[in-house]
């Protein structure tokens, strides 16, 4: 079994500090330091992975691939953020790459769980009883939490909540009560961004452990790996091609109120997507897209890069499921599948910064533990 040697403890426990820190100076206003950490992060997922010597060829040929884009999208030298973006994406993917890979010790991963715990009380605290509960949009009573956003500030919470919850397992009778009571404080706020994709991907992570615990599942089959990596698109299709073409039928089950309420606003995002369909099939429109998402991971990763990308992208998502569930455990895997749920609406894990966080903050919850035994005992 092929372990990484250079996102090792100590590599991992640095992520960890620059994501813990990174969240507090977002929630607490304090924005000069985030970028600072965040290109330690960048150029230390680069470094180790040049170093680790072993290159999957799907992140080897996705990144041929969004260079291939880039040429044909034709460079712009004063726009680096294009370009920052681009390196942003492969490490997502390198990250998605590697969590299979990454053992860390029980002692590591208990010091990362503890980072976490802190963290969640001083942002239970600071949101019960401090400003944080003040945090909304102009327009809306969406909490954001000082992020760009409701739905990153969603998804920053289920990272954490997954973690909390993960965490949970390694430790005696009073420590589970005190994470899982922590985690299950973190939900109303998670409620309160109402970004309705990462409640669902806490709901879906949830039900996902109580049916794994009752059944005793250790694998599942190919079929909804497979399903879960392209777990987006069949939303897209779904949406797109069943519901709104039948929006009378639909309507009479849920009301056509609640269904534009819910998803009306992906109704013209993603139609655009099938208008400009093979504008974007080979090598996309980064410039067009780069400063957007289309409220759907896959058909953002579409629209910047095109099709070779978003299909290299589900074989990678696809390899990375199949290889956490029988190297490492199958809660990893469901650590994992949970956070790609919010993808079906949002975009967010792999755009920008926030994705880059989203991934690392997952690698401690996706490595395989050593002497846990989480499979054994739990």
């Amino acid at each position: 079994m092929r372990t990484s040697k250079y996102f090792s403890d100590n590599i991992i426990l640095v992520f960890s500090v620059c994501v813990v820190l990174s969240f507090l100076c977002q929630i607490f206003k304090y924005p000069a330091p985030v970028n600072i950490l965040y290109i330690i992060s960048l150029m230390l997922v680069l470094f180790c992975y040049a170093l680790d010597g072993y290159y999957n060829g799907i992140t080897v040929a996705m990144a041929i691939f969004i260079g291939l884009a880039s040429i044909a999208n034709g460079f712009r030298s004063g726009e680096m953020d294009y370009y920052t973006h681009i390196l942003i994406t492969i490490c997502i993917f390198i990250c998605i790459d590697v969590s299979s890979d990454v053992k860390i010790s029980l002692d590591t991963f208990k010091k990362i769980a503890t980072m976490f715990l802190i963290t969640s009380i001083i942002l239970l605290v600071a949101y019960y009883f401090g400003p944080l509960k003040s945090t909304h949009l102009e327009y809306s009573d969406a909490v954001t939490l000082n992020m760009n956003n409701p739905n990153t500030a969603g998804l920053w919470l289920t990272c954490i909540f997954i973690l909390l919850m993960y965490s949970s397992f390694l430790f005696t009778k009073f420590k589970r009560i005190l994470y899982i009571a922590v985690a299950i404080g973190i939900l109303p706020i998670v409620l309160a961004t109402q970004s309705r994709n990462s409640f669902f991907a806490c709901v879906f992570f949830v039900v996902g452990v109580i049916l794994t615990k009752f059944f005793k599942i250790k694998r599942v089959p190919k079929w909804i790996l497979v399903a879960l990596a392209v777990l987006p698109l069949i939303a897209f299709v779904f949406y797109m091609y069943v519901v709104v073409k039948n929006m009378d039928f639909w309507g009479k089950i849920f009301s056509t109120d609640v269904i534009d309420k819910g998803l009306g606003t992906r109704q013209n995002v993603w139609q655009s997507v099938i208008d400009n369909f093979r504008h974007c099939f080979f090598f996309g429109d980064y410039y067009k897209y780069y400063d957007s998402q289309q409220h759907n991971s896959l058909l953002t990763i579409f629209c910047r890069f095109g099709a070779p990308v978003m299909v290299l992208a589900c074989v990678s998502i696809y390899k990375s499921l199949k290889n956490l569930q029988t190297k490492s455990s199958f809660y990893a895997m469901l650590s994992l599948a949970s956070i790609f749920f919010t993808g079906c609406f949002e975009a967010s894990i792999f755009v920008g910064i926030a994705g880059m966080y989203l991934m690392l903050l997952l690698l401690p919850a996706c490595a395989s533990v050593e002497s846990i035994g989480i499979t054994k005992n739990n």
